[in-house]
């Protein structure tokens, strides 16, 4: 089946969920991926290679101008997506991002409003939600079968720095907790359908690479989250 406007594609960004979610998700539901655009000619040819997508290019403004083009997913490093997004809407394309969409709230409420004005969907990825165990607790809270959810604990880690695939190394670690902190702060909001509306938090002294963080939230429906993240092997 050939791929027009309503089934196309352009795939912005090499990273990991791109590589091992996104693309075969774009796939199942009958579109087809037709662009890999990347700063780094060699980024987006492997990547158009290892996933089988035909096209690939650093010309952002050329796959822009594909009208077989109608949906643009965004999978680019955190401080590249406001470029990526601003592009897109531009042009008329419907955008999915992975989270966070920008550095700063003040940037993801320019993206926001770009995408507004231009009439085209944002929408943004939180893989989170579409856990099946996920969807199942958030059914068994709304329907009142654990009772009332006073407190919610998510405790993540890892060693930080693994899973690069493309030929350089990331150049945000910085940004590790803040994409964390949004998948988390959201799966809370997510389960109980509830906002948060005080914050404190404590992180390890600051270094060449994060490491330690925890914060404790309070949810306007009077319960409590508390979040440990560790990226220190």
């Amino acid at each position: 089946m050939s791929a027009d406007a309503t089934t196309g594609w352009s795939v912005m960004g090499t990273g990991t969920i791109a590589t091992e979610h996104m693309v075969n998700a774009i796939r199942a539901i009958g579109h087809h991926p037709l662009w890999v655009v990347s700063r780094r000619k060699r980024d987006a040819a492997d990547f158009a290679e290892d996933l089988e997508i035909p096209k690939c290019s650093t010309d952002l403004a050329r796959v822009l101008r594909d009208p077989a083009v109608g949906f643009s997913y965004v999978s680019a490093r955190l401080a590249r997506r406001p470029h990526y997004i601003s592009a897109a809407a531009g042009a008329g394309k419907h955008v999915l991002c992975d989270g966070p969409i920008a550095p700063t709230s003040k940037a993801a409420a320019a993206m926001v409003n770009a995408c507004r004005n231009a009439g085209v969907l944002l929408a943004v990825n939180q893989p989170f939600r579409a856990s099946g165990v996920h969807q199942t607790m958030r059914r068994l809270i709304a329907d009142g079968e654990v009772g009332q959810v006073l407190s919610v604990l998510v405790v993540r880690g890892g060693p930080h720095g693994l899973g690069f695939r493309r030929s350089e190394p990331p150049d945000e670690s910085d940004k590790i907790f803040l994409g964390a902190s949004v998948d988390d702060i959201d799966l809370a909001r997510f389960l109980t359908n509830a906002e948060p509306v005080e914050v404190n938090a404590v992180s390890s002294p600051p270094g060449d690479l994060p490491s330690l963080l925890a914060y404790t939230l309070r949810l306007d429906n009077g319960g409590i989250l508390q979040v440990h993240e560790s990226f220190r092997t």
